[in-house]
């Protein structure tokens, strides 16, 4: 079974991520990838009244994919400890589409992610790059409160 976890740093993607791998441990042959994505914000981002200038937008990519591959340490780290074999990728762009791409690249099987559970409102509101991935993922997808 290929399964891929979308981790993001948080509590519940570190639930995922134990959920993720005691079932790769119970399914013999099972592969985990681990996929960070860093948002990419410059299509609707701006600071005050002033677009930030293309340097910044490339410092803040850097960083933000820095961020990612300490996060996806993090991750391996939890597969380890349980003795899970995991590979991990770090990349930009949109996490709900990139998620969907890459389980569809990977002809995942499963993709597991946690939720800080929001509200009704606060999806309307806010949206849920989980409510995203379940609406358009090819393959089941796991959601760990």
């Amino acid at each position: 079974m290929k399964i891929l976890v979308a981790f993001d740093g948080s509590e519940p993607a570190r639930r995922a991520m134990r959920f993720a791998t005691a079932l790769a441990r119970q399914l013999e042959g099972s592969e985990v990838e681990v996929l960070y994505v860093a948002e990419d914000f410059r299509v609707t981002s701006y600071a005050g009244d002033q677009y930030l200038d293309p340097a910044t937008w490339e410092r803040l990519e850097r960083d933000m994919v820095e961020h990612g591959r300490k996060m996806v340490e993090e991750a391996a780290q939890i597969a380890e400890e349980a003795g899970v074999e995991v590979t991990t990728q770090v990349r930009p762009g949109n996490p709900a589409a990139e998620i969907v791409a890459e389980a569809q690249r990977r002809r995942a099987d499963l993709i597991v992610m946690g939720t800080r559970g929001l509200n009704a409102l606060g999806e309307i509101v806010l949206g849920s790059v989980s409510v995203r991935v379940m609406r358009q993922a090819s393959c089941p997808v796991t959601v760990v409160r």
